[in-house]
């Protein structure tokens, strides 16, 4: 039997009638043709029927509802055509085992674009691309006639980039489970954490999780301003990589890896150049000839994401924290040093010769020394007022406080009691103190002729010069060290002199995780004065 035009035979072997509209009906652009299902695979019947139909084929052409597909069955189309994509995948994984690297990147990168695309309301998901090279397939994988000027293809074609997301998404979700064996009650966590219709609840979504995170956070008073903007930072890339609204949850230790690996090919200062600025993530770490971000930037963002997560699992959001001891192992030569005895005796050198010297002002003077003889952090001293010097029985000190406006610390732990050392005193600080004291200004800082700078705090002015014209003047620039190497030398010098490490953390402000006693460990001032009397220089 031979079958008419109007005849056509699915990849299924089911009959259609297709039959053309005519032209008046054609106007709207709507489809070129009627399609009807036959429901039959034989040739006989489907014939017969088909018979029928042509000789209605006015009254069916005419009838309105035969003009457009339905948009719910548009979306079907694009579901059952990746569904089957989806299962091919699936079987290729499980034969020849978890994605290469290259084709879990190119899925990743594709998980961007298709993101932007959906951000920016574009059909087209690569740059570039002819969107009928990807539509072509589906409409004849779903035999169906949906000419490029119709309204049915205009909806495929604005749907496209949610499927193909969604595709993306579970495919990578999938070849991630290949690789993690989780012997746990991972599963039916991971059912309670879900809604009844499978989508992550919106308690549990990134954005949410961060948002309640950083609310905790501020609360506790944990974050110092300048640390605030780097956990912003650090969050802002967290959820350009997954996606705001991704159930923590299915963030895994691969996911960890992946993110970890990004960092490494991540452009430092990516927002900031033209280069970069305006490109997707996946694109930024293309870029040939830009700086990328050094193992210590790295392993900030790391360790931030581990404190989410800690927390996290803490407060029953997910299982596992997949950050924990991810940080990346630095070289003894990518760290900064401290200072060696022989440097720090060029420094004093320097220093004594006052104003005939590089440190011809009191910012640059007192700054140095207070930073060599308490390891300081530059804007816990560049913050410091008169008021902050304070007298306990007969023992001077720094007080390292909050209190008054503009006022950065990094911690609460940095909230302590610093002994001024007896250096400090024989080169006549409470004399200079005085002196600020006398200027009647309540709010006037120590180093009085600092100036703040919205992020960098006081320290602007004493971090600039100490680490241009004075390490300058000492030959010393180019060897990793700079104003926070005077911090890295107290704790050095301290260490090689055997002092507890406890007296050592409540001297530099660390947080041990047990801080008590205003954050000085329940230690007297003696016990704190002994520290600081091991700086001999």
């Amino acid at each position: 039997m031979k079958n008419p035009s109007y005849l056509k035979r699915s990849r299924h072997d089911v009959f259609y009638f297709v039959w053309p509209l005519p032209l008046h009906l054609r106007q709207r652009g709507s489809t070129t043709h009627v399609k009807v299902s036959l429901a039959t695979r034989d040739p006989s019947e489907a014939l017969q029927l088909s018979n029928v139909l042509v000789y209605h084929a006015g009254t069916i052409a005419n009838h309105e509802g035969l003009r457009f597909m339905d948009h719910g069955d548009i979306i079907n189309l694009l579901k059952d055509y990746f569904y089957e994509l989806i299962d091919r995948k699936k079987a290729e994984i499980h034969k020849n085992g978890p994605l290469p690297e290259s084709e879990t990147w190119a899925l990743i990168e594709q998980l961007e674009y298709a993101n932007k695309a959906i951000k920016n309301g574009s059909d087209t998901i690569m740059p570039d691309e002819n969107i009928d090279d990807r539509l072509q397939p589906i409409i004849a994988w779903g035999d169906v006639v949906m000419p490029p000027e119709s309204s049915d293809y205009r909806i495929l074609r604005e749907n496209f980039k949610h499927a193909y997301k969604g595709y993306c998404a579970k495919i990578l979700s999938h070849n991630q489970k290949q690789l993690d064996f989780l012997f746990t009650t991972q599963p039916d966590y991971l059912k309670a954490v879900k809604s009844p219709g499978g989508f992550s609840k919106p308690e549990n979504r990134l954005a949410r999780v961060i948002q309640a995170y950083k609310d905790e956070m501020t609360v506790g008073d944990a974050w110092g301003k300048r640390a605030a903007n780097q956990v912003r930072d650090s969050f802002e890339l967290l959820m350009e990589k997954f996606g705001k609204d991704f159930d923590v949850s299915g963030i895994t230790f691969a996911d960890a890896r992946q993110m970890k690996e990004l960092l490494t090919k991540l452009p430092a200062n990516r927002k900031k150049f033209k280069e970069t600025k305006d490109l997707p993530l996946m694109e930024q770490i293309k870029v040939d000839g830009m700086k990328r971000l050094q193992p210590a930037s790295i392993n900030k963002y790391l360790i931030t994401y581990s404190g989410l997560f800690k927390w996290a699992k803490k407060n029953g959001y997910t299982a596992e924290n997949p950050f924990a001891e991810m940080m990346l192992k630095e070289s003894k030569e990518a760290r900064r040093k401290h200072f060696d005895a022989d440097q720090v005796r060029a420094i004093l050198a320097e220093i004594n010769k006052g104003k005939n010297g590089l440190a011809n002002s009191e910012h640059a003077y007192w700054g140095t020394l207070i930073g060599l003889y308490t390891g300081a952090r530059q804007n816990e001293i560049a913050s410091l007022t008169p008021a902050d010097v304070k007298q306990e029985g007969d023992v001077w000190y720094f007080d390292i406080n909050k209190d008054g406006e503009q006022k950065q610390l990094k911690t609460q732990a940095a909230i302590r009691k610093v002994p001024i050392h007896p250096e400090l005193l024989r080169r006549g600080l409470l004399e200079y103190v005085a002196e600020v004291r006398a200027m009647k200004n309540p709010d006037l800082r120590l180093l009085h002729r600092l100036t703040y700078t919205e992020g960098m705090g006081w320290a602007r002015k004493l971090e600039r010069w100490f680490n241009g014209p004075f390490l300058a003047g000492l030959g010393l620039t180019g060897q990793k060290v700079s104003y926070h190497s005077l911090r890295h030398t107290v704790i050095t010098t301290m260490r090689q002199a055997s002092i507890d490490k406890g007296i050592v953390k409540a001297l530099v402000g660390h947080d041990d995780g047990d801080v008590t006693d205003g954050y000085t460990h329940g230690l007297t001032m003696q016990q704190l004065q002994s520290g600081i009397a091991t700086l001999q220089y």
